[in-house]
């Protein structure tokens, strides 16, 4: 019989604006996906006294006031509303948000070579993208696997062997039909990112004096994890006061990628925050057309043009404290419920001592270590499980399958993630322990 147990104490511990291209197409990779297969402070490492300051006047010419048009349609959205989530377009109100999008880039003239030049490859791209998108729509849809095995099921009841043949050729030609499109939406997509990250070049050329001291921009990064996704959240705040045609490139580098965003404001207030959701993207026939966030971040790299200032190369390390203290804050209603089993000797066989782990307060944890130590007086002995997915309410059973040969008067449970030194540790003493 389990035996009764109380919890001693539960700390939680850190040891040891607009719908532009790229938000419609977050939502175009989710549909082909389906088809073929208020300034709030940021933990940042600037502080309010770190005012930027600025060396000399402006040298640059004007930033072209066509430039905006361009980049409206094509930078990463960003909100001045923490709360605010765009909702999901249907594939019919898309492909109407790319016609609008070719409507503007029509009425663009400039004399600007390079935002000319960037005008035209916008336009080649966004119309063969949507042109993909309405061939997709206008196709028509392969079955669902229940709907082929009953199809299957019925044709080979009446004997109909070459019609199940001939149903699963057409199907398979449908497919074939709706990879062909998607793969030209993949390349107009690809097309699309290479125009929006020749912002930032173009941006450069326009830019304010330089800022020599202080840091322009306040930075809180908050990875995605475990229930807390499938989006990252970025917030930023001006630390400088009133900008005007900000372009901002965010470089986010992970242990192994590395991805960009760009977000474009004619106006950003001081003090003022911006928030941005990143999507990890979705795999369409193999591929991410669509990543705006890459595993096991390590830092983040800002760069800021505006009509005041430039300022590149701010730098943002999150692997760490800082991801440590999201992870802390993701965990804060984590509880376990622990019930010991000692052991039981059999005629056949023996039931070792062991644990029953409960999960709650948190929706699931994807990956963790959960570490035992079984302490009776000076006697100690630790032992580790490597745990899959746990739900909440899910009890883990943890058999020390005769490693420990001692009943234990405490128990405590270190729970560790993967690429966190943020741990959740309990301990509770046993009473009834014979």
């Amino acid at each position: 019989m389990p035996v009764t147990v109380a919890n001693s104490m539960q700390p939680v511990a850190i040891r040891d604006g607009h719908t532009t291209w790229r938000t419609l197409a977050v939502y175009l990779a989710c549909v082909l996906a389906l088809l073929v297969t208020s300034c709030q402070q940021p933990n940042s490492t600037a502080s309010r006294s770190d005012k930027p300051q600025i060396a000399g006047v402006r040298k640059n010419p004007p930033l072209p006031t066509e430039y905006a048009a361009v980049a409206r349609h094509l930078t990463d959205s960003c909100q001045l509303d923490r709360d605010f989530h765009e909702p999901k377009p249907e594939i019919a109100q898309v492909i109407a948000q790319f016609k609008g999008m070719l409507v503007d880039l029509k009425e663009i003239k400039t004399t600007d070579a390079e935002v000319a030049g960037l005008v035209v490859d916008v336009h080649q791209a966004t119309e063969k993208t949507m042109t993909a998108m309405e061939r997709i729509d206008a196709l028509p849809k392969p079955p669902s696997d229940g709907e082929m095995v009953l199809d299957g099921l019925l044709r080979g009841f009446v004997g109909d062997f070459a019609g199940g043949v001939q149903r699963v050729n057409e199907v398979g030609g449908q497919i074939n039909a709706l990879k062909d499109q998607a793969r030209n939406v993949i390349t107009g997509l690809r097309q699309l990112q290479t125009a929006k990250l020749q912002l930032p070049h173009l941006a450069k050329k326009h830019g304010g004096p330089p800022v020599v001291r202080g840091q322009t921009v306040l930075i809180d990064y908050d990875e995605a994890w475990g229930p807390h996704g499938p989006k990252s959240e970025l917030m930023l705040v001006n630390n400088f006061g009133d900008l005007h045609n900000c372009t901002i490139l965010i470089e986010i580098q992970g242990a192994t990628e590395v991805t960009q965003n760009v977000h474009f404001l004619a106006d950003w207030k001081g003090d003022c925050p911006i928030y941005a959701s990143y999507s990890p993207g979705i795999a369409i026939l193999d591929e991410t057309p669509i990543k705006q966030s890459v595993p096991a971040v390590q830092r983040l790299v800002v760069s800021i043009w505006a009509d005041e200032l430039t300022q590149e190369n701010i730098q943002y390390q999150y692997a760490g404290n800082e991801q440590a203290k999201d992870v802390a804050r993701y965990c804060k209603d984590l509880k376990i419920s622990l019930e010991y089993r000692p052991f039981q000797k059999g005629s056949l066989w023996n039931t070792h001592r062991g644990i029953h782990l409960q999960l709650d307060g948190i929706e699931f944890i994807e990956q963790s270590r959960v570490t035992v130590t079984f302490r009776r007086g000076q006697e100690n002995k630790s032992l580790y499980w490597d745990l899959k997915r746990w739900q909440a309410g899910e009890r883990k059973t943890l058999d020390t399958q005769g490693s420990l040969s001692w009943e234990p008067d405490e128990i405590s449970v270190e729970i560790g993630f993967p690429a966190t030194s943020y741990k959740h540790f309990s301990s509770w003493t046993l009473s009834n322990v014979k």
